[in-house]
């Protein structure tokens, strides 16, 4: 991962971009666009992916699967960024199904996956983290690292643990399959045995609670005290303790 590396002040989108050049030539595996600034950036369900100068981490990395990813690949970024976040501040990051990444209870990164099928499978995988400075008032479920850790981070130095962890998740994966993922990700999992509210399109779909990760990637939440619906869409919020739901957050 990162071989093939460039490098932006400030991008619209380094999924746009990548996803461009694959349109456009042979793109080869572990190809990697790193930038300062997204002018257009965007997570899951189109929000948009507040993407300031210099404070956050903004990078995607190509990768050709060779296979149907399901939504299994989404899990695997998040176990290899909580890695590398880990690695770089101490921190004790939890993982939110199916994209995001948390310290404290708050947002601290999220994943965008996108995938096709041109002359082979291929996979983009969009990674924001937000570093350094604070977060606005309006990014309330968010927060960055350095608030976090109480301390300076080093955005190289998270970028170099993210590619390497991400390259030794990806080979397992490819080697040992989806065992290996699944157990990582139950380990650091925020949403599991959680009371959870799964909506779609702004309207609640059902509550119940989230009782384990199907073998695609999918999550299995009780209902009616003992039958499990399969998640595969959607979104997904925590009850918390005092009964409000985790809000959805574009930080």
């Amino acid at each position: 991962m990162g071989r093939n590396l460039e490098y932006f002040p400030s991008i619209a989108s380094t999924n746009q971009y990548l996803k461009a050049r694959l349109a456009q030539e042979n793109v080869p595996l572990g190809a990697t666009v790193v930038a300062d600034e997204q002018t257009e950036g965007r997570g899951r369900l189109g929000r948009p992916w507040w993407s300031p100068p210099i404070d956050g981490l903004y990078t995607s990395f190509l990768v050709y699967p060779g296979r149907q990813l399901s939504g299994i690949l989404s899990l695997l970024v998040g176990v290899a960024l909580s890695d590398a976040i880990r690695r770089e501040t101490g921190l004790d990051p939890r993982l939110k199904w199916p994209n995001d990444v948390l310290v404290s209870q708050k947002k601290c990164a999220g994943i965008l996956v996108e995938a096709g099928h041109t002359s082979q499978p291929w996979a983009v995988i969009g990674i924001g983290v937000n570093v350094l400075g604070t977060m606005p008032d309006a990014f309330g479920n968010a927060i960055t690292l350095a608030t976090a850790a109480q301390g300076a981070v080093d955005r190289v130095q998270l970028y170099a643990h993210m590619a390497e962890r991400l390259e030794f998740w990806y080979e397992s994966w490819l080697t040992e399959g989806s065992p290996p993922i699944l157990a990582a990700w139950r380990e650091r999992s925020l949403t599991l045995n959680q009371a959870v509210q799964v909506q779609e399109s702004g309207h609640v779909l059902f509550t119940g609670r989230a009782r384990d990760i199907a073998s695609d990637g999918a999550l299995l939440v009780e209902v009616e005290g003992q039958r499990l619906r399969r998640v595969e869409a959607g979104e997904v919020s925590i009850r918390f303790d005092n009964g409000s739901y985790t809000p959805e957050s574009s930080g």
